[in-house]
């Protein structure tokens, strides 16, 4: 009797946190309320040419920016979700990578991911990507990418970046804008902005 009682109990709580779960989704997944979460979070005054180094539709809903490093682990993470999200809906967002580099190492594979995308095309420059953000992260077992990390267009890309950093005063990565506002990652992912297009 006491565990039939305790069976029913355990079923009653699933059903209401099911029930409690959806109705949370529903509030969650309304666009006005996703745009006030977004709207309260700090707002940057950027332009989408602080980068050049972008996939996906310019003309979309979201443009999002991140702030990442070649040698950050959960940018490794972030980097591994945007594939994704890229190769389901490039045409539903827009997202621009800005490098950030803390020392030599950094500043070299910051220039070689520049310089991969500025002098290559975009699907090679995806697929490199996808590989060092994967975990090949050294330059040397590309060999059969060709590029010039030291010309005056991966130089100017380059100093762009760090100087938008400063600028902003970005000091972890990764983090994201999206439509010039910090994303309120306590409440969202970034795969629910799909949700709303």
């Amino acid at each position: 009797m006491l565990l039939t009682q305790k069976l029913v109990f355990l079923i009653i709580n699933k059903e209401k946190c099911s029930i409690l779960k959806r109705n949370l989704n529903l509030f969650k997944f309304d666009y006005d309320v996703f745009l006030m979460q977004l709207h309260k979070m700090s707002y940057v005054n950027c332009k989408l040419d602080k980068s050049r180094i972008s996939f996906g539709n310019i003309g979309s809903k979201f443009q999002i920016i991140v702030f990442t490093n070649p040698f950050c682990y959960p940018c490794a993470q972030l980097h591994r979700r945007l594939d994704k999200m890229l190769e389901i809906y490039q045409d539903k967002f827009y997202v621009q990578y800005v490098f950030m580099s803390w020392d030599k190492s950094s500043c070299k594979a910051s220039k070689f991911l520049i310089a991969v995308y500025l002098q290559h095309n975009i699907n090679t420059a995806l697929h490199i990507y996808k590989d060092w953000y994967g975990g090949n992260k050294n330059i040397d077992t590309y060999i059969g990418v060709e590029v010039d990390i030291n010309n005056s267009e991966v130089e100017a890309e380059f100093l762009k970046h760090q100087k938008w950093v400063k600028a902003i005063g970005i000091s972890a990565t990764p983090t994201i804008l999206v439509n010039g506002y910090f994303f309120p990652v306590e409440y969202y992912d970034l795969e629910d902005l799909m949700n709303f297009n």
